[in-house]
């Protein structure tokens, strides 16, 4: 039974790439649609910032999938950051819940205080639905010296830097992730 289920699962997995495969051909070909350079490339629809800021103490999602950033910096300085063509900040240790989360490459960039350690670790929000940050895709595209991580990176800033530093780095989300893999699998 379990082999059946998990061929009629790769079957509409096809299915249903071969179906986003021409909704982005039509997106893209209706001028001003298409995912922007810090949005998804080749999804449509915009992450939303979600209510709740502690990944350890959240409910649930529902119908939709979640992701959260995680910002750690040793000093308690502040931060802001630009994903999706949305701008936030914050300072310390705080966590960022995204919703309406799709398939694709996204781009965080921003700015740092901190004199120390800056830290952002991408995690699977609590869903009903698969998807997930693929570990091994954070990509370091500009900052200080960066320490890659499977889910997420760590900026190691030079206690004689110049302030503030730019960061910037990309990563990839697979809706096809299970939810319930473990983190080697599905941040």
């Amino acid at each position: 039974m379990h082999a059946y289920l998990l061929h009629l699962m790769r079957g509409v997995v096809t299915v249903m790439k071969k179906l986003s495969v021409a909704i982005i051909v039509l997106t893209l070909s209706i001028p001003g649609c298409g995912g922007g350079p810090s949005g998804p490339s080749g999804t449509s629809g915009t992450p939303t910032l979600g209510s709740c800021t502690d990944n350890n103490n959240c409910p649930k999602l529902s119908g939709t999938f979640g992701i959260f950033f995680k910002f750690f910096t040793n000093d308690g300085e502040p931060y802001s950051f630009t994903f999706a063509g949305q701008s936030f900040s914050g300072t310390g240790t705080r966590d960022f819940q995204f919703l309406n989360v799709s398939g694709g490459d996204y781009e965080v960039s921003g700015q740092m205080q901190s004199r120390q350690r800056f830290m952002v670790l991408l995690a699977h929000a609590a869903s009903s639905t698969d998807g997930g940050v693929r570990p091994g895709s954070v990509q370091h595209l500009e900052g200080p010296l960066a320490l890659l991580r499977p889910c997420g990176v760590d900026y190691q800033v030079s206690p004689n830097a110049t302030l503030p530093q730019n960061f910037r780095f990309k990563f990839t989300v697979d809706p096809s992730l299970s939810r319930l893999a473990g983190p080697d699998v599905n941040c």
